[in-house]
């Protein structure tokens, strides 16, 4: 992980790679996700996305998620793993197509205002 101060806003990058998703019967299905504090954001803006960035409108600004599209689309598109979004969440679900160590590693960075 790493965080940048920047003079009006805050990056964040993150690299995620999970443990032992794997039992008898297969591979385990699980989910990461990221949570916005309701009253942080601007409830009557919508989560917009933008390929593979997911933008939040929040009372200080945007507030974006990026993320490495090589594994991870919108809604699981072309075979890669599945990202959904609510009015406050951003969902990285890990599904049975994760039986290989490098399509379980989640690359995203944030920009915080």
């Amino acid at each position: 992980e790493s965080v940048v101060c920047l003079a009006d806003r805050l990056k964040i990058s993150v690299r995620f790679i999970p443990l032992n998703l794997r039992e008898k019967r297969g591979v385990i299905n699980a989910v990461y996700g990221l949570r916005c504090s309701v009253d942080a954001l601007l409830p009557d803006r919508p989560v917009n996305w933008i390929d593979h960035e997911v933008v939040y409108a929040t009372k200080a600004g945007s507030l974006a998620v990026n993320f490495d599209d090589t594994f991870w689309t919108h809604y699981g598109a072309n075979g890669c793993q599945r990202v959904t979004s609510t009015s406050n969440t951003l969902d990285f679900e890990y599904t049975e197509l994760s039986s290989d160590n490098l399509s379980l590693t989640l690359d995203y960075g944030m920009v915080l205002p």
